[in-house]
């Protein structure tokens, strides 16, 4: 199970500053020159050593590069089976209505959503058939319709995609070599592996080390931490010297860091009270009450009418109110809560009414 816990770096100086710009300028182009040589065929072992040539990288940096630009495209390969699943459905759906639709106007209106859904899904089809996958901008794509509208500064394009950089981690260095993580009279720092040093026979690496602030909630009454200690957890989880990812990306000028680490499955929690489940429906919830053998002990329906026509403000704080309620009852009953994973694909290519559902 892996949980990723968010920082910020602080206190940057101008030099650093220029180093990690320089960093993640390199980095971002050795990825995206990475999926294009791994799109035209070329071999992993050879794009790792060019990568490592041609960015001046150390052979770990190379590496994470190229597996940052194989992750890309194994994702590009499963959205587009998702997204030719989906066009498949939106098409059999849109028959379904037109087979049942009798007005003239709605069945000129279906039949051009079926038209165009058809075309969707041949075009998917057609990679697929291929073995290809769709044009990646790197940068987002509307970012880069801004820029061809002009709305978009050459600048600012080129720092959206120059924004992060990736290090993963390794076991038998200590948990990660490119970017480590230490704990310095209670400071917490990062240090980043920067350009090699020949000593002899060996290769060193000079490093740069900036403070970073892992986030945490302590409250401002209590002194408390609200929620997971994040800070505790990472800074316990370097102890064990096991491997974890660094992820650092520049927004609105800020440097946040992204540190995932691998935890152990907690084991199965078996509350004496039994469970308590939650049906969610468009306006309310259906809970139902079990004890630890499976028996039924009750139920009660929370209805939450104001859910189908509120604003969208006020429907997520009722929403966020039935939720801490239904949590609060699981407590008293000591049970624990079993909700219900619900995955809406594509609402907003059939009706009205499940868009609003």
């Amino acid at each position: 199970m892996k949980t990723t816990a968010m920082g910020v770096i602080i206190d940057l100086t101008e030099e650093q500053k220029r180093f990690l710009d320089d960093l993640m300028i390199r980095y971002c182009a050795a990825v995206r020159w990475a999926f294009n040589r791994l799109l035209d065929g070329m071999r992993v072992q050879e794009i790792r050593l060019l990568v490592q040539e041609k960015f001046d990288f150390n052979s770990r940096q190379a590496n994470d590069a190229v597996h940052d630009a194989q992750a890309t495209i194994s994702s590009q390969k499963e959205l587009l089976k998702l997204n030719c699943e989906n066009a498949r459905k939106r098409v059999a759906f849109t028959l379904r209505r037109l087979d049942k639709a009798k007005s003239p106007d709605k069945r000129a209106r279906l039949e051009k959503r079926l038209e165009k859904e058809q075309r969707q899904l041949a075009k998917w089809r057609k990679y697929i058939e291929a073995g290809k996958i769709p044009p990646v901008v790197f940068g987002t794509k509307e970012l880069f319709i801004q820029r061809c509208k002009g709305k978009v500064s050459r600048q600012e394009w080129r720092e959206a995609r120059s924004n992060r950089y990736l290090s993963r981690g390794d076991k038998s260095k200590g948990g990660n070599l490119n970017a480590r993580i230490v704990v310095i009279d209670g400071q917490t720092y990062l240090e980043i592996a920067g350009e090699t040093v020949q000593k002899g026979k060996t290769v060193r690496y000079q490093r740069i080390t900036v403070p970073i602030y892992i986030a945490h909630k302590p409250s401002k009454k209590t002194g408390q931490i609200n929620g997971l200690n994040y800070r505790e957890m990472v800074l316990g989880y370097l102890k064990t010297g096991r491997a974890y990812q660094v992820e650092i990306i520049r927004r609105s000028g800020r440097y946040y860091v992204h540190v995932t680490i691998e935890e152990d499955v907690p084991e199965t929690y078996r509350a004496r009270g039994g469970a308590i489940g939650a049906d969610t429906n468009p306006d309310g919830l259906g809970v139902g009450w079990a004890d630890y053998l499976g028996q039924f002990r009750g139920s009660i329906w929370l209805g939450q009418g104001e859910w189908t026509y509120a604003r969208s403000d006020r429907r997520l704080n009722l929403i966020g109110e039935a939720a801490a309620l239904l949590v609060d009852i699981a407590y008293r009953l000591a049970c624990i809560l079993v909700v219900e994973n619900l995955a809406f694909k594509d609402d907003k290519s059939v009706t009205a009414k499940f868009n609003r559902m």
